[in-house]
């Protein structure tokens, strides 16, 4: 499955959750982990390869169920920032800094409260880390 049917299958999936913060969820199978957070209409997921699928392990998030290309900024506790240039909402880093820059970035959000997401085409969203420990175990990075 390409990783753009993962996200859309996903997303679909949560849009039809309430629209209140969500707490996260995490589905596994077949090397993959796939953890995610819902709030109101936006999505903040991270898909982790544990296997040998030709499959990256990326961040994605999307405003509204579509993802945006661009410049996204995360801000972790209103005091870690990152901006990646994601792909229709994907960031799939390659090896080197990106690949440094997506085990930080899971890392913190392992760690944090709170994230703040501005998209490029404007607007923001906030998701809650709460759980996202538990959500992320799964994942090497």
């Amino acid at each position: 499955m390409s990783r753009a049917a993962i996200f859309l299958a996903t997303t679909a999936s949560l849009l039809s959750a309430p629209t209140a913060m969500a707490a996260w969820r995490t589905e596994t199978g077949q090397g993959l982990t796939d953890a995610q957070v819902a709030s109101g209409s936006a999505v903040l997921g991270v898909v982790c390869n544990n296997g040998d699928l030709d499959i990256r392990s990326g961040v994605y998030v999307s405003p509204d169920g579509i993802g945006q290309n661009g410049g996204h900024v995360f801000v972790i506790d209103g005091d870690t920032t990152f901006e990646a240039d994601l792909y229709l909402g994907t960031f799939e880093p390659g090896d080197g800094p990106d690949l440094e820059m997506l085990a930080e970035m899971v890392e913190m959000f392992r760690r944090g409260s709170r994230v703040a997401v501005t998209f490029p085409e404007g607007g923001e969203a906030e998701f809650s880390l709460s759980g996202s420990s538990r959500a992320l175990a799964p994942c090497e990075l």
